[in-house]
């Protein structure tokens, strides 16, 4: 039983790349409706495949959406929007933990 649920999963991986894996950008909704999961689903995919080794960016601008990066610009370029993004969190959060601080309520 294990073993098919092992089969089972890499038949969707295999399916969930071939859909990412095309000339233009996927959006997450686009893909689960093809494979027919939730978008919870569709996320966890692209984090495991990451972790396996591949190379799956993501795009929020036009157009949007999942790709495989297909040169290492291109996943020079995801990587470096990633830490633009890592900068911003952090001083999101540096700023929202002064306001803990003070005092919550008097901001």
């Amino acid at each position: 039983e294990e073993t098919a649920a092992v089969e089972a999963a890499d038949a969707v991986t295999e399916d969930a790349l071939a859909v990412v894996d095309g000339e233009n950008a996927k959006k997450g909704k686009d893909i689960a409706k093809i494979l027919g999961c939730s978008m919870r689903d569709v996320a966890a995919f692209v984090e495991d495949a990451r972790r396996h080794g591949v190379p799956i960016c993501a795009n929020s601008g036009d157009p949007s959406g999942y790709y495989i990066a297909k040169t290492a610009s291109e996943l020079n370029s995801y990587i470096e929007r990633l830490h633009h993004r890592e900068n911003e969190l952090a001083t999101t959060r540096k700023s929202l933990i002064k306001i803990q601080k003070k005092n919550f309520k008097t901001w």
